[in-house]
């Protein structure tokens, strides 16, 4: 360790100044993607009027009992047989105890405002929704979900309480998919 050096010099590879150079690019070698903003290829809807043009979250086999309540309007979570704790988002674990003993139950489709954002810029299918809510939710069965919140007004964030009693409504995306987003109810209208 003369001169304060731990290793020779040259033992370390010295940094080279490269230029990279990339492609021009090849209009006719273009491609559509697989996920289209339906703004741009509305040519290829062939006159169906298409509502839901907002993205739609990918579905594996593990996600299959969620995405099956959804389209009949029931709330499904996952929960542990063994600490019988139910959690979100879908995993084939357990994050509290770690076990693979899971099954998927009705949840009661009802929580409290947690927290809130108003969202003023966004792309694709939101950018036409600008302003709007995004909310975490406590759900009654325990965990947190994140959703877009209905039933609030986002030019007046100072209504929006936390703490607000909230309840689950589905908005059919497609044939197969129906998504879920949270509405503010009045404490009053909960049992119904």
């Amino acid at each position: 360790m003369a001169g304060g050096r731990l290793l020779p010099p040259g033992c370390l590879p010295q940094p080279v100044a490269r230029r990279l150079t990339l492609p021009a690019p090849n209009p006719a070698a273009h491609r559509p993607c697989r996920r289209v903003t339906f703004t741009r290829f509305a040519h290829c809807l062939k006159g169906r009027p298409l509502a839901y043009d907002k993205p739609i979250p990918p579905q594996g086999q593990h996600t299959k009992p969620f995405w099956d309540g959804a389209k009949e309007g029931r709330l499904m979570l996952p929960r542990c047989k063994d600490c019988n704790r139910v959690h979100w988002y879908p995993r084939f674990i357990c994050p509290f105890c770690h076990s693979t003993d899971l099954e998927w139950v009705q949840a009661s489709g009802k929580g409290r405002l947690h927290t809130y954002a108003v969202q003023h810029r966004a792309f694709g299918g939101w950018a036409e929704e600008t302003p709007y809510v995004t909310a975490f939710i406590d759900l009654d069965e325990g965990d947190r979900m994140m959703t877009v919140l209905r039933g609030v007004d986002p030019a007046k964030p100072e209504d929006i309480k936390i703490g607000s009693r909230v309840a689950v409504e589905f908005e059919q995306a497609n044939e197969d998919t129906s998504i879920p987003f949270w509405r503010v109810v009045d404490d009053e209208s909960e049992g119904e």
